[in-house]
């Protein structure tokens, strides 16, 4: 395989050229090779990218690295997660320029330990620090609510004083779910927490009592509260409408 590795060599340092050529020497196709042999890209970009090459990462899921925005470390996070085979939506949350290296590295983090989209974008805010995000995260996989991760979110609020919240909530919530255990005895752990889910979320005890039998599934639990509180919130959403319609219609007076 022949590819002019002198042609404009002016803008390539040595150093570059020596990439190109590794990516030659391994195997890769003339069309991958110019793929990264870019002059604005770094030695440590291109080495990231044709390693990802090699690992069979197609060009156009890299085609986000030669941003020139990136910085090295944060195309390596890119990277990372591209060779993780994670899926596009959850790349997108985090693939942006704003974010820093160790941000893109926590969401990233959130995404391995089986946080959904809509938990990870919680606190996917480039205004969060780190450290910030690292609080979010533990208190989804203690199982705090989104409420009460939301909480956590504001920068108002010390980063100790954010870790100690986190604790506080966690510690109210096992007293709640030893609460539920010895109310609903019958029911396994996945359904108390369930239950719990349900209580986080705004539910009454009259609600409980509804769906905390034993022949309903914890899926089914979660989906019967998230319809309770879908409604709900589409109940308020319609009173306010209403309200809102009152306030501004005209008076009889005048329409005369």
């Amino acid at each position: 395989m022949q590819i002019n590795t002198h042609e404009n060599k002016e803008k390539f340092t040595q150093d570059q050229i020596a990439e190109v050529k590794k990516g030659i020497a391994s195997g890769l196709s003339p069309n991958q090779v110019e793929f990264y042999r870019k002059d604005f890209l770094s030695c440590s970009k291109m080495r990231l990218i044709r390693d990802a090459l090699k690992h069979g990462i197609p060009e156009n899921k890299l085609a986000i690295c030669l941003n020139k925005a990136f910085t090295d470390e944060q195309v390596s996070s890119i990277c990372f997660a591209l060779r993780s085979y994670m899926p596009d939506e959850q790349i997108a949350v985090f693939a942006k320029p704003e974010f820093s290296h160790k941000q893109m590295q926590m969401i990233i983090t959130g995404f391995r330990l089986g946080l959904s989209i809509e938990q990870t974008s919680l606190f996917a805010d480039s205004k969060l620090s780190a450290s910030r995000m690292e609080q979010c995260i533990r208190g989804f996989v203690d199982g705090l609510s989104v409420l009460q991760v939301k909480s956590l979110t504001d920068t108002s609020i010390p980063i100790c004083e954010a870790e100690e919240k986190r604790e506080q909530f966690t510690s109210a919530n096992e007293e709640f779910k030893k609460t539920l255990s010895e109310s609903y005895f019958k029911l396994s752990d996945d359904q108390i927490s369930a239950l719990l889910y349900g209580l986080q979320n705004g539910l009454s005890k009259k609600q409980i009592d509804v769906i905390a039998k034993e022949t309903i599934t914890p899926e089914q639990m979660r989906w019967l509260i998230n319809t309770s509180i879908r409604d709900a919130s589409n109940s308020r959403k319609i009173k306010n409408e209403k309200n809102c319609l009152l306030y501004t219609s005209p008076s009889p007076r005048d329409c005369s």
